[in-house]
């Protein structure tokens, strides 16, 4: 079954451009988790491909997904992964390359340790053409893997490109110590070098060193993630800016302390044509992101093009930094941690959409940035929750992509999470929009960009020459049913927000409505419970009384019409 719906979908022609949508996906009342994807274009058609974890309500066991779409949100495939030999597989992220879909994550082996997996499945054959699970150093030292890349760098410097894949990660050394991994391996996966990466000896067990993302420029790999840094004895995460040559040798590090909390450096974003680094960094003190932009050939700082961002108002973080469709741009995809959007304080938004697009020479925002609004709530506690503690201090799934397609066209989806209103647990949200802001509810941001300070240097190095032996393993894959819906479905009203017939929006006292003969209001907020009621008088509607949230007001005007729009009480 699983051959079929692989190879008969996939085969699907994508033509054209794909009209905009905004689906929530249900798996039977399990937990979407580490949800994470990648746009596919090759011998068999266009679409998107989602995988990550489905917990169950408890949090407390999980299995892999991975799901196919075509460009237009329709579901082609759906499986759950099984793992045969070790057990606890768990999918970190995903790639796509040519006619074949690479995984990463971990596993644990016989003694319950943790071990770094990659796994290549050939979507023509239907079948897994290598699946391994990495022992590094030695069997008793535990590791993970949270992002794989494609890359065809000459390793060996004979002038021959060596196709393969590069993965990053952690690994735990005998004294307690965590340090970033990386890895690099042939194109059947097998291992063709590694290198640890951090502050050594800082004596603090785990600490903070890690990798989570790998970005290939012309001549190495830029890692991002943490470094350990200590200060008066007490371990503090700092950001990781460091680069390693092709043949994984340190090129050099320009890891730095921004505050007296926890910082790290999530993604980045390569630029061809000025040479340089775009870091997407999230801080604890200013409870946004930055971009810090680095010249690739020596990893200076261009502080002119470097910015960090603040807004009281909000605590929002980054995960994914992309090109825009104007080449003067580029878009920063995060996740709004919490808000308020009912009357009554509840909570009911976490992991909201997020974005914003820049100017790379300024770092000022082009357009108008968006929080998409979804009803959902992070369920129990968990070692990759987003918000178990102020902000993710490790894992950061690439929750959006963008991709120029062959045909002279392009394509963007970005994914997020929907509290289903019948499971009361988190379904996938899949977008596709043909510009930032999604077609259901949202509403605009604001930032300040504020100019990059001086910074503490925290001095990374890079250890080449690890052994890594691999282990193969085989995983079942089984067919899982999904059930999708699209944002009307919500209970959210989706009439988007129209600044032109009721303004200011955000507002703070008095709502001023452009309605012909506007007559009586109703205001709900999100959860459509009744707030206030009453008539408009002399175009306005006083809203001082309302507690800072998210609502919806309905106007009746002119012959029984009717109209809601989305508005902000600050």
């Amino acid at each position: 079954m699983f051959k079929k719906l692989f190879y008969f979908y996939f085969f699907l022609c994508f033509c054209g451009a794909t009209a905009q949508f905004q689906k929530y996906y249900d798996a039977g009342g399990h937990v979407y988790h580490d949800v994470n994807i990648e746009i596919i274009e090759s011998s068999l058609g266009t679409g998107v491909i989602a995988a990550g974890n489905h917990f169950d309500p408890q949090m407390s066991a999980w299995v892999p997904f991975i799901q196919g779409m075509d460009a237009s949100g329709n579901v082609l495939w759906s499986v759950n992964g099984y793992a045969a030999g070790p057990t606890n597989l768990r999918l970190f992220d995903i790639e796509v390359y040519q006619d074949f879909l690479i995984m990463t994550g971990s596993v644990e082996d016989a003694n319950g340790l943790k071990k770094p997996v990659a796994a290549k499945y050939d979507l023509v054959t239907n079948s897994f053409a290598q699946v391994y699970y990495y022992d590094v150093i030695s069997t008793s030292f535990p590791a993970e893997a949270f992002n794989i890349k494609y890359t065809q760098a000459d390793i060996d410097a004979d002038g021959t490109p060596d196709p393969g894949f590069i993965l990053g990660g952690y690994i735990i050394i005998p004294t307690g110590e965590k340090l970033g991994l990386v890895i690099r391996t042939d194109f059947d996966l097998q291992p063709l070098a590694a290198t640890e990466v951090g502050v050594s000896g800082a004596n603090q067990s785990p600490g903070f060193n890690m990798v989570n993302k790998v970005t290939e420029t012309n001549d190495g790999y830029f890692l991002t993630g943490s470094a350990t840094y200590v200060n008066n004895n007490v371990a503090q995460q700092a950001v990781l800016m460091h680069k390693i040559n092709f043949d994984l040798t340190m090129a050099w590090d320009i890891s730095y302390v921004f505050s007296n909390q926890n910082d790290v450096s999530v993604d980045a974003y390569y630029d061809d044509s000025s040479n340089e680094i775009y870091a997407l960094v999230n801080y604890s003190s200013t409870h946004l992101f930055g971009v810090t932009v680095l010249e690739n050939a020596t990893g200076t700082i261009v502080g002119n093009k470097s910015w960090y961002a603040t807004n009281p108002n909000t605590e929002q973080y980054g995960f994914r930094i992309h090109k825009s469709p104007n080449s003067n741009n580029l878009i920063i995809n995060g996740y709004d941690r919490i808000s308020n959007i009912a009357a009554s304080g509840t909570q009911m938004a976490e992991t909201n959409v997020v974005v914003y697009e820049f100017d790379k020479a300024t770092g000022q925002i082009a357009g108008s940035g968006y929080q998409y609004i979804i009803p959902n709530q992070e369920l129990g506690t968990e070692d990759y929750n987003f918000w178990d503690n102020q902000m993710p201090l490790i894992y950061y799934p690439e929750m959006a992509q963008y991709k120029d397609l062959v045909t002279g066209t392009n394509i963007a989806f970005k994914t997020g999470y929907y509290e289903d209103p019948t499971t009361n647990v988190p379904d996938m949200a899949l977008f596709n929009n043909t510009g930032n802001a999604n077609i259901c509810d949202n509403f605009s941001l604001t930032y300040t960009t504020n100019v990059f300070p001086n910074t503490l240097a925290v001095n990374a190095n890079s250890a080449g020459g690890l052994t890594v032996t691999p282990n193969a393993f085989s995983i079942a894959l089984m067919p899982m049913s999904v059930t999708v819906t699209d944002c009307s479905s919500n209970a959210i009203d989706k009439q988007k927000i129209d600044e032109g017939l009721l303004y200011p929006n955000p507002v703070q006292n008095l709502l001023y409505i452009k309605f012909p003969n506007a007559q009586t209001y109703i205001i709900r907020d999100l959860s459509q419970r009744l707030v206030k009621t009453g008539r408009v008088e002399n175009q306005t509607v006083p809203v001082s009384g309302l507690k800072k949230g998210i609502y919806v007001i309905e106007i009746l005007y002119g012959d029984k019409h009717q109209k809601r729009i989305t508005f902000i009480k600050k």
